[in-house]
């Protein structure tokens, strides 16, 4: 809700999720597998923020969101879609 937050009030994604400290989250939340904090990436689409997983390791990343997610090191935990690619992504 607060990287939504910070879309609407900004025009875009943060570049960090730090960006959102203080007015939407007061500290970015934990990974609970490896206790740092969660990880972000954006996208072409959109943006992620993920875990590294029960394996504790963070996959290189590939631009690909969607072969990303098949890679299986690190675990994303969710997805949020720029407006124009809503309704459009690939199932």
């Amino acid at each position: 809700m607060a990287l939504e937050q910070y879309r609407l009030a900004n025009g875009g994604w943060p570049d960090n999720l730090d960006r959102l400290v203080p007015k939407y989250l007061t500290r970015v939340p934990d990974d609970p597998f490896d206790g740092k904090p969660l990880r972000y990436a954006k996208y072409q689409e959109g943006v992620a923020v993920y875990s590294v997983g029960t394996d504790e390791k963070e996959s290189t990343r590939p631009d690909d969101l969607d072969q990303f997610e098949k890679e299986g090191g690190s675990l994303v935990s969710f997805r949020l879609w720029n407006v124009e690619a809503r309704n459009k992504a690939k199932p």
